[in-house]
């Protein structure tokens, strides 16, 4: 199974142009998203209130807007750019680590492409966010974060398909 997992952009981010994967560095739960990503070695991008799908490494100059500012095209705008990127990788499962705003206009055109999609945020709140993802990056722990509102026996809430 080939894996990619999309965060979430942050609020928080340093000013001038940098890097996706960079910019939103001041930013504690970005910071964890990006080491779960990493430690997982599987591809990943950036969910931008802003820019839509962000690959990671593209540089962009600093912003000022929130993911309930976006359009109502928003989330087709991302699919234009993230399918490509998927197919290229040969991906079977798309990890979401971010909001129901980010998640929600993306699982049903995902899904119907053929993709599982897992959203690990589902059913927490931010603080219950903060702690999985610190357990998940922990040395030596798991590498799966545990949620309290999945549907299945592990934890983990799926979209569509199963592990």
């Amino acid at each position: 199974m080939t894996e990619f997992v999309l965060v979430s952009c942050s609020k928080s981010k340093l000013d001038g142009m940098h890097r996706g994967e960079d910019l939103y560095e001041p930013s504690d739960i970005f910071g964890k998203r990006r080491t779960f990503a990493e430690r997982e070695g599987v591809h990943w991008g950036i969910l931008s209130a802003k820019h839509g799908y962000l690959r990671s490494w593209k540089a962009v100059e600093s912003y000022e807007r929130h993911i309930s500012d976006r359009t109502p095209v928003w989330g087709a705008f991302v699919l234009d750019d993230l399918l490509a990127d998927l197919e290229f990788y040969g991906v079977d499962q798309v990890t979401i680590l971010a909001g129901k705003r980010y998640v929600d206009p993306l699982v049903a055109e995902l899904e119907a492409r053929g993709y599982d999609v897992v959203d690990y945020n589902r059913g927490l709140r931010p603080g219950e966010r903060k702690q999985a993802l610190k357990k998940a990056n922990a040395p030596g722990e798991q590498s799966q974060l545990i949620t309290d509102g999945g549907t299945d026996t592990s934890g983990i809430s799926h979209f569509g398909g199963c592990l």
